[in-house]
């Protein structure tokens, strides 16, 4: 069963999970290099990665903190996206810091009357760079699976899909950040970790799981430092991703509070639950 849904920033890839045709199991895998700025199979020299900050994961995210994102289209709630940043012992000693997230989104806003829920966690070096990532997905009753280990030169993936299972080996070129479909956390985390105060656009390249693919893209940050933001009022940084084409709203202490695209007539938004 392939995902024809697009959703949110990613959904356009060919995804693995979802019914791409097979990788290799061994090389380079996904759908090849496309157009200028759209995907690029992983092993293939382009953009590098994109420069961090100064700061990492709990100066951005601290432990335990859960935000959860509401989805709209046309105004009509979808679900939502929920996430936690914990960790297993002390991460000034592991140097591991764990994402774990939910999404729960119903379809039938975009013409399908099925859902789609995923779960699972992105394990990250404090500078945001992921060790591990495991997913869980359900599509109208159909349950896949994905597990990635990160090695110094390889990427070691294993999916489930159908009953059967497959191992996927390929080459680490780049040390960069990991953000899947639809997960809205890990947009926010990654871009965060990046230096929107300096103003400057940022090429560079991202990695998705479910296609096993890397990516290159821009990020645009609006002249004039932050503005207020829709909805809230709240100061933040508007971000223009392309080539994927989404609006990002990340205020200056770093939580992602909206996103927005005019193309599906989609926002989605921070749920605010203290003060």
């Amino acid at each position: 069963m392939r995902i024809m849904v697009r959703i949110m920033m990613l959904g356009a890839l060919g995804l693995l999970l979802a019914g791409a045709a097979p990788a290799e199991e061994t090389g380079a895998v996904g759908p090849g290099k496309a157009a200028a700025g759209e995907e690029i199979a992983a092993g293939e020299e382009t953009a590098g990665p994109l420069e961090p900050a100064a700061v990492t994961v709990e100066d951005v995210w601290p432990l335990g903190e859960v935000r959860e994102y509401l989805f709209h289209i046309a105004g009509t709630p979808m679900g939502s996206q929920w996430n936690q940043m914990t960790a297993s012992g002390d991460p000034a000693e592991s140097g591991v810091y764990r994402l774990e997230f939910t999404l729960d989104l119903s379809l039938t806003a975009v013409g399908r009357p099925d859902s789609l829920k995923m779960s699972g966690f992105s394990d990250v070096r404090p500078d945001g760079r992921p060790l591990a990532y495991h997913l869980d997905v359900d599509i109208a009753g159909e349950p896949q699976r994905l597990d990635i280990a990160f090695g110094d030169s390889t990427i070691e993936a294993t999916v489930l899909r159908d009953g059967a299972q497959s191992r996927h080996i390929l080459p680490r070129l780049h040390d960069i950040f990991l953000v899947d479909n639809n997960m809205i956390g890990q947009w926010g985390l990654m871009l965060a970790l990046i230096p929107l105060h300096g103003g400057e656009p940022m090429a560079g390249r991202i990695f998705v799981p479910q296609a096993l693919t890397e990516m290159d893209i821009l990020v645009e940050i609006d002249p004039g430092g932050p503005l207020p933001a829709p909805g809230t009022g709240q100061a933040a940084y508007r971000c223009h991703l392309a080539p994927i084409g989404e609006d990002c709203w990340v205020t200056p202490d770093g939580r992602l509070i909206r996103l927005e695209d005019e193309r599906q007539d989609l926002v989605v938004t921070l749920l605010e639950t203290g003060p």
